[in-house]
Parts: structure tokens; sequence; C-alpha cells
């Protein structure tokens, strides 16, 4: 059975403005949404979350063994065949390595992308950046093989993928 699990932030300040994980309460009396945790004594709590930074889990773990949720930016490589053996400008700053084969290289690019969910497909999707551009959506599945690695999320490291004009 897949775990279902959510994460918000403190909205009060009460607790520190830190992250809580468990089941999520829409039902409130208080206009707000609540996150169901424990507390270190096995207490349940109800905590006031921002409404903003609710993010579900996945179901999936990067290489590290932490948890995917939704809004979570994560890094994954990428294989880029080039036939002309031209790199583009934009992707120089994010090459890790680079190898040739029957004449043609292939250039191993760090990509990040942040995880979001899509109401129309009901699934989650990758928005995958290289060198801070926006390039495309993505399925999360899609480079599973090559495995993630949770680098930060959109509420405390947005500038890890803010978008930059560069050329």
């Amino acid at each position: 059975m897949r775990e279902i699990e959510f994460r918000a932030k403190d909205r009060t300040g009460i607790m520190y403005y830190d992250w809580f994980y468990g089941s999520l309460d829409l039902t409130t009396n208080s206009g707000f949404p609540h996150i169901l945790c424990e507390d270190r004594y096995g207490n349940v709590m109800h905590i006031d979350v921002d409404e903003k930074t609710i993010g579900q889990y996945t179901g999936m773990k990067d290489n590290n063994g932490t948890k995917i949720f939704e809004g979570d930016i994560v890094e994954f490589e990428t294989n880029v065949n080039c036939l002309t053996n031209e790199l583009k400008p934009y992707w120089k700053d994010c090459i890790e390595k680079s190898y040739v084969i029957g004449g043609g290289t292939w250039w191993v690019r760090k990509d990040q992308a942040i995880v979001q969910w899509n109401q129309v497909k009901g699934k989650f999707d990758l928005k995958v950046y290289n060198n801070k551009r926006y390039k495309r959506k993505s399925d999360l599945f899609t480079y599973r093989q090559s495995g993630y690695v949770v680098v930060g999320n959109i509420y405390d490291n947005i500038e890890l993928i803010k978008e930059t004009n560069n050329e």
C-alpha cells in the first residue's frame, strides 16, 4: 500500500516556522489547514500550517534515501548527444563529463527540476531546468534510473532554481 504523507511549514511561528510531516486536515474550525503529527511523547499535535507550503510525498526517495515531496528541487544527470561536437553556450556551466562514441560527443549534464503535481494528468511532474533556464516538463519517473538527489525546496532555496536570462 502506498504511503500517504504531507509536509508543510508552521504558519504561526510558535514552532519556529519549521517543517512538519504527517496527515493533512483541511476541515478545521480555525480556517487554516493543519498537519497532524506526533510529538516526541507520542501525543498528536495539530499544527496550523502555511497553505502555500503544503506538499504531498511522491512515494519516491532520492539516492540518499530522502523522501521526495511536491515542491522539492531535485538534481539528476541527463545525457546530451551532439553529433556536431559543438556544445550550446548555456550548457557549458552544467556539463559534468563527456565521452566520444562513434564520431559524436556525448555530454553528461546536471539538470535541476521542481517536483509539481499535474492536476490534469493526476500525476507528479518535473519542471526541468538546466543552467537555471526552464527547458521542459517531464514525468517524475523518467529519470529514475540515473537517480535524483533532493537539493532543496522552492520555499527555502528558490535561489537554486530561480530563472536567469543567460543566453
